[in-house]
């Protein structure tokens, strides 16, 4: 590399020349004149000569794009508190480096420092601004808020005084992480929606807008409603809805003007899991102490209620091959089964027909256990198979199944009032040793697990003369995640035949049984 710097006949004049491998890369005439001393050059004396090398003029290309996108920045941003906008002192920083860039690009003899040090400044003014953007807000009153798909997240916390407040979001496109804590006549209703999810549909999201009674009759009470979406809008990835207080409550959704009770369970309170087990416009729950949690994948409007109780009329059973007469007392009075002696014959009910079994798996078995009077349906027409079934429906229908009586009406339970429509069905129940309940308490509204139904319905098919075996529970996967105290009559109920897994290798323990399932056991437990 050669440097020569070269006099001219020009007075004040100076030919700059640079050369690499003999190449003249770049070369220059400049005016000397004034410039010895000057900030910014190089410049040295030898004797009566001076010479002071200039720089070349300053490269503004960076700083010529950091001025471009602060132009795009300023047309986006916002001074506020509220979500999306920007803090109005992270603004005026902005702004001052901005007009310290501008005249940095337009003075003409810039150095390349200078030059460099505004372009920097002004990035840095912009990363700040960026991260100070407010990514929450507090919303007290209706309104319209626009997702930003430029930030990472929203969290959107509505108070009671706001029930009407609209989430614009981008559709059939990936969406920053949503949160949603609204404050609704139940508690802090909360929503999530992970991150990268994308919305389809024509619908537009709603914070957990309450209603005052559902849009369709539902068969229940105590019932809190919300609506998710206005109009219809689906997600690729699972939301996760957590209602406090409601774990001991059914929950259905609403879509097309129907509405169906969610029974179907995810296995665990994760968004993988729910993201794999649930299929496109799915809706699933999942209980977690008092709460009630739902994983749905339709923004629609979901109700939560407790189940209307009917209880069936006393029926009329057949009497059992093996008559215990009296059973020991399991703490409740004496108990008998069956009666004594060949039972009156009755006249023969009227066959049931319900509309929403018609080819269901249990179809058979509850029309055979109506036509026998142990089950009832909802309605005249409706027997809703797949809704869960609380601990004092199951102890009535076994009581009712076997024929039980108790002549003490005395309660066993602390939870049982003797006004309650089950008492005395879960009073002989508890006599003849079928149920023992809770440190004192029985938890009538409970739904019952499956682990829980089985102890029950071994210690009812012992009490008929049945004789157990065992070997069979080997062969469900989820074998250890059954209780302790569950294990041997798991067993016993699947050796027997009494019940079988959900899948070939999958019991579900934890599940909650459905009325569908009870009728088919008390068929089962009638027959063997």
């Amino acid at each position: 590399v050669t440097l020569g710097v070269y006099d001219t006949e020009e007075e004040n004049k100076v030919y700059w020349e640079m050369k690499v491998d003999g190449e003249t890369v770049y070369s220059k005439i400049t005016d000397c004149a004034g410039l010895y001393g000057k900030e910014g050059y190089f410049s040295f004396s030898a004797g009566k000569a001076i010479l002071t090398i200039s720089p070349t003029q300053a490269d503004k290309t960076n700083l010529s794009a950091c001025l471009t996108e602060a132009a795009e920045l300023a047309g986006l941003v916002v001074a506020g508190n509220e979500y999306g906008q920007y803090p109005a002192e992270k603004m005026e920083a902005f702004n001052k480096a901005v007009t310290a860039a501008k005249a940095a690009m337009q003075e003409e003899n810039a150095t390349q420092y200078t030059v460099d040090k505004a372009a920097e400044e002004l990035a840095e003014a912009m990363r700040a601004l960026r991260r100070s953007v407010n990514l929450s807000e507090t919303v007290s009153g209706d309104k319209t808020i626009t997702i930003r798909n430029d930030l990472p997240s929203a969290a959107i916390n509505v108070e009671k005084t706001a029930n009407e407040v609209k989430l614009v979001t981008a559709k059939d496109t990936a969406l920053p992480a949503i949160s949603i804590s609204a404050e609704r006549s139940i508690g802090t209703v909360s929503v999530t929606i992970p991150e990268d999810t994308a919305l389809s549909g024509a619908g537009t999201l709603l914070a957990v807008k309450e209603l005052t009674a559902p849009s369709v009759s539902v068969n229940g009470t105590n019932m809190f409603t919300i609506q998710m979406a206005e109009g219809t809008l689906t997600s690729d990835h699972a939301i996760r809805i957590l209602f406090p207080g409601q774990g001991k409550k059914q929950v259905g959704i609403i879509t097309n003007g129907k509405f169906t009770r969610i029974s179907k369970k995810v296995t665990e309170d994760s968004q993988q899991t729910a993201d794999k087990e649930l299929a496109a416009g799915e809706a699933a729950v999942f209980r977690s102490g008092d709460d009630l949690i739902v994983w749905t994948r339709n923004a629609a409007e979901f109700v939560v209620y407790q189940a209307a109780v009917s209880p069936s009329p006393s029926p009329t059973v057949e009497p059992s091959p093996y008559v215990p007469n009296p059973v020991p007392n399991g703490g409740g009075g004496s108990v008998s089964i069956g009666g004594s002696g060949k039972p009156s014959p009755s006249p023969t009910p009227a066959k049931k027909t319900f509309e929403d079994i018609k080819g269901h798996w249990a179809e058979n078995d509850i029309n055979e256990m109506a036509d026998r009077g142990i089950v009832s349906g909802v309605t005249e027409t409706t027997f809703e198979p797949d809704r869960e079934i609380t601990r004092a429906e199951f102890a009535a229908l076994i009581t009712r199944a076997l024929k039980l009586s108790n002549k003490n009406e005395e309660s066993v339970f602390q939870d049982v009032a003797s006004s309650s429509w089950y008492a005395k069905e879960v009073n002989a129940a508890a006599a003849a040793g079928l149920i023992s309940g809770y440190d004192g308490s029985f938890r009538p509204e409970d739904s019952i697990t499956r682990e829980e139904m089985a102890v029950i319905i071994v210690k009812a098919y012992q009490l008929r003369g049945g004789e157990t075996a065992t070997g069979q529970i080997s062969r469900f996967a989820d074998r250890d995640q059954v209780s302790s105290w569950a294990a041997e009559a798991v067993d016993q109920a699947v050796s027997v035949g009494l019940m079988s897994g959900m899948t070939a290798d999958r019991f579900a323990p934890g599940d909650n049984a459905t009325r569908a399932q009870v009728a088919s056991l008390i068929k089962r437990l009638l027959t063997q």
